[in-house]
């Protein structure tokens, strides 16, 4: 089962070596779950998003054609999607062909939706806000294991520099006047 636009697959045990549980918690551990990977098509980030059943938030897919039993609901959880390498995925991941017909007659709807969290995600983690709604949006997303990969780190680094450039400029102000 293959689409342009994404593929289904599992992760390789080598990128549950890389990502320890008991390092990275929010990251999924169980190695023969589905993942649904969009390659290259968020800010140049290969992400896979698992397919879970029991997800007691909105931060998803539901995937309505889903005959699984479930407490929750089922589909694509946005909140434990993790980047990943071409080394990191491995075969591809059956799912039943309902549910595949309606994630590829969505994809754009998906794309969409999927995007949105990713920026909103790296809108908090930049953010100096404290606001308890978004936080708890974001409190369990493994997004925060790849704030590199996001980019978000050299934002930060920028900021730091155009922080202490001003300093500078304004330390130099201050020489200049006071002589």
């Amino acid at each position: 089962m293959a689409n342009k636009n994404f593929e289904i697959h599992l992760l390789k045990h080598s990128f549950f070596q890389k990502y320890p549980h008991y390092d990275f918690e929010e990251i999924l551990e169980k190695e023969y779950r589905p993942y649904f990977v969009f390659k290259d098509l968020i800010n140049d980030c290969t992400f896979a998003v698992p397919f879970r059943t029991n997800i007691s938030h909105n931060n998803l897919y539901e995937v309505k054609s889903s005959k699984r039993k479930s407490d929750g609901k089922v589909g694509l959880d946005f909140s434990k999607a993790v980047v990943v390498n071409s080394e990191d995925i491995g075969r591809f991941a059956g799912i039943e062909k309902w549910e595949y017909r309606e994630i590829e007659h969505s994809f754009a709807y998906i794309f969409l939706k999927f995007n949105r969290y990713v920026n909103a995600y790296k809108a908090y983690a930049m953010s100096e806000d404290d606001n308890s709604r978004t936080e708890r949006k974001f409190r369990y997303s493994s997004l925060r294991y790849f704030n590199d990969e996001l980019g978000l780190n050299q934002n930060v680094n920028k900021q730091v520099a155009a922080a202490d450039e001003l300093l500078d400029l304004t330390a130099e102000q201050s020489k200049c006047v006071s002589r």
